[in-house]
């Protein structure tokens, strides 16, 4: 989730609960500006602290979790085909933290048979 996406949460809390720019800035103590920019999804950055008081006074939840993905980001198709081709530092990342037991051994398998020379053993 972006800073976009809380910004519009908060402003479907925020007129939820009747409240105006100017009540909500002063729970959260921030400015009714950078209330009003980040309902509007202007801004780039606003810091962990005002987010949670913006997100506490209109009674939302901010988790903190690692992601669970039900599936790789890329797929792992590098290791049918030629060892050490696409085996980059990233798609070994991908393989260790996002595959399954299949696809470590097929990295295993990849790195064991590279004859590159570009995967160090």
């Amino acid at each position: 989730m972006n800073l976009q996406a809380i910004g519009r949460l908060i402003a479907e809390q925020r007129r939820a609960k009747g409240l105006t720019l100017t009540q909500l800035a002063s729970r959260a103590e921030v400015g009714r500006s950078t209330v009003a920019a980040l309902e509007a999804g202007k801004l780039s950055e606003l810091g962990l602290q005002r987010v949670s008081r913006l997100c506490a006074a209109v009674d939302l939840v901010l988790d903190v979790r690692p992601v669970e993905l039900k599936e790789p980001l890329m797929a792992h198709r590098h290791l049918s085909e030629i060892a050490g081709r696409e085996l980059t530092k990233a798609a070994i990342d991908d393989i260790i933290t996002r595959g399954n037991i299949g696809t470590w051994r097929k990295l295993v398998q990849a790195v064991n048979t590279d004859t590159t020379g570009r995967v160090a053993r």
